[in-house]
C-alpha cells in the first residue's frame, strides 16, 4: 500500500507514481495553498526548521508551490523505483529536476533521508550532516518544499525530500488558480 501522508492509498504503485507526475506538472497555488495541503508531519518538519533558522537569526522559509511539486516528484521516484539518491532513479540530475518546476532560479539545494518515520526525528538527522545543516541554514533561502512519501515493503519505507530556493526579487510565488493541486503531488 502506497501513503502519500494526508492522500490517496490503495492503488496499485505504478498507477499511482505516474498520477503524481502528471500533477506535478499541474498549476501553481499560492504560497498558503501549499502549507494548506502539506501533511501535518511535513508541516511539522517546517516548523522545525523554521525554528533552528529563527534561532540563528534568519528567516523563516515559505512553502512555494513549485518547490513542493518537485520535493514530492522525488519523493515518489524513490518509494517507487525503490532507491535513494539525489538525482533522479532514472539518471536525470537533481538540478535539472528541481529547475523544470522552479525555473529562473538564482540558487537551488536539496536534502533527502529515508527511514525516518517523525518529524523530529528526519530534522535531527539533518542537522547532524554538515552539508544539510548547511542547506538549512543558508540565509539566502526563501521558499521550500517538503515532502514525505511512505511505501511499506519499500528498503527504507519513508523517503522524505526537502527542496530550497531563491528566486530574483522580481519573481512573486505564483497566485492561487482554479486547478487544486492534490494530495498526491504534494507528498
Amino acid at each position: 500500500m502506497f501513503n502519500t501522508h494526508g492522500g490517496v492509498r490503495g492503488f496499485c504503485d505504478a498507477a499511482l507514481f505516474c498520477a503524481a507526475l502528471l500533477l506535478s506538472f499541474s498549476g501553481g497555488c499560492s504560497s498558503a495553498h501549499a502549507a494548506a495541503l502539506m501533511s501535518d508531519l511535513e508541516q511539522e518538519v517546517l516548523a522545525q526548521i523554521n525554528q533552528i533558522r529563527a534561532q540563528h537569526g534568519l528567516s523563516v522559509l515559505e512553502p512555494d508551490p513549485r518547490l513542493q511539486r518537485a520535493a514530492a516528484h522525488h519523493s515518489t521516484d524513490m518509494a517507487v523505483s525503490r532507491c535513494f539518491q539525489h538525482d533522479d532513479c532514472d539518471g536525470g540530475r537533481w538540478s535539472e529536476r528541481i529547475q523544470a518546476h522552479y525555473p529562473r532560479a538564482q540558487r537551488i539545494a536539496e536534502n533527502i533521508a529515508a527511514g525516518q518515520d517523525s518529524a523530529g526525528a528526519v530534522v535531527e538527522g539533518w542537522m547532524r550532516s554538515d552539508v544539510h545543516r548547511a542547506n538549512i541554514l543558508r540565509p539566502e533561502w526563501r521558499g521550500t518544499g517538503i515532502s514525505l512519501v511512505s511505501l511499506p515493503g519499500s528498503p527504507y519505507g519513508h523517503y522524505w525530500t526537502q527542496t530550497f530556493g531563491t528566486l530574483p526579487v522580481t519573481e512573486p510565488v505564483p497566485a492561487s488558480t482554479p486547478e487544486r493541486m492534490s494530495r498526491s503531488s504534494a507528498r
